[in-house]
């Protein structure tokens, strides 16, 4: 009697394992062929990067690229404003805006003839009526017209990549020697400068438009961590300079395309889904791009140019 329980116990264990093998590496299979697949490109939007002399607009879905072309006292970062009307970029002694529709450029922010700097951050508020920049003793808010002083929110000689929250009521920034990017740390204050604090170590933060989060460039690529703290999320490996999407569904970032030579990188942008899973390239490279931007409107039709006034 004992002898036929036992076979009889052996012969359901085999048949359950005939049928939950298969089931379970049909499930595994499946997770990794839908994690496998990139995701859906947003239909709308804007992608705005620097390089060579040129800010390049994107359409996310890949329908258009447009150009908006400085002269050559471009230093290397310029920014759509978020109503897509206007442009902020650098030069070697100052901070300019100018019409994305293209024409003649406006100095908003000047230097001593004797005082250059190499960039200076400069980026929109979400309502695009101010601007806030690194400066030469920290992080610096001014209006776009260039009338009034520049308010100094944070003193730092070290604070660069200040970031406004898509509310508008906070701004991230970095602290730490360019010569030890190892030490950067990413501090958030409200945009009046009060209550500055550390959040994590890192570059290039990027607040989520709900502003309960901040992505950023770390150790080993693109992480996300909350606006209160905590252990951060390691979302991809091998990308930086993070942008979120203007409805939050979306992180697009850059990866190096091959290795870089003296004279700098190639890189591409990637967006994938803000939790996670595969990603998608987009088709442009660029060589040594500069912050990538996302905006809601529309790319501009045509390619232009903004130069500065003689």
């Amino acid at each position: 009697m004992l002898e036929w329980v036992v076979m009889a116990v052996r012969r359901c264990l085999l048949l359950a394992s005939t049928l939950l093998i298969p089931a379970l590496l049909g499930a595994c299979g499946s997770g990794s062929h839908q994690r496998s697949q990139p995701p859906p490109l947003p239909s709308d939007g804007t992608i705005g990067v620097t390089s060579s002399g040129t800010l390049w607009l994107l359409a996310v879905d890949g329908s258009s690229e447009h150009q908006i072309q400085f002269g050559s006292d471009w230093a290397g970062e310029a920014a759509l404003s978020p109503d897509g009307r206007r442009v902020v970029f650098d030069t070697t002694n100052g901070i300019w805006t100018g019409p994305s529709a293209g024409g003649q450029a406006r100095l908003v922010r000047g230097l001593p003839p004797a005082l250059t700097r190499p960039n200076f951050d400069a980026g929109w508020a979400p309502d695009s009526h101010s601007i806030v920049f690194a400066g030469e003793e920290g992080i610096y808010r001014t209006d776009p017209s260039g009338k009034g002083p520049a308010q100094l929110l944070f003193r730092d000689e070290s604070a660069t990549e200040p970031k406004w929250s898509v509310g508008g009521s906070m701004i991230a920034f970095v602290r730490g020697s360019s010569a030890r990017p190892e030490h950067h740390a990413i501090w958030v204050m409200g945009a009046d400068g009060s209550h500055a604090r550390f959040l994590v170590r890192g570059d290039n933060p990027s607040f989520s438009p709900d502003g309960t989060r901040v992505a950023f460039s770390g150790a080993e690529g693109v992480y996300v961590i909350g606006l209160s703290g905590g252990a951060p999320r390691l979302l991809v490996r091998y990308g930086y300079q993070p942008v979120w999407s203007p409805h939050g569904v979306y992180i697009a970032y850059k990866r190096q395309t091959k290795n870089c030579g003296d004279a700098g990188c190639h890189e591409r942008i990637w967006i994938i889904r803000s939790l996670g899973g595969a990603a998608t390239m987009l088709k442009p490279e660029f060589f040594e791009s500069g912050y990538l931007t996302w905006t809601s409107t529309a790319p501009p039709k045509k390619t232009v140019s903004i130069s500065l006034p003689n």
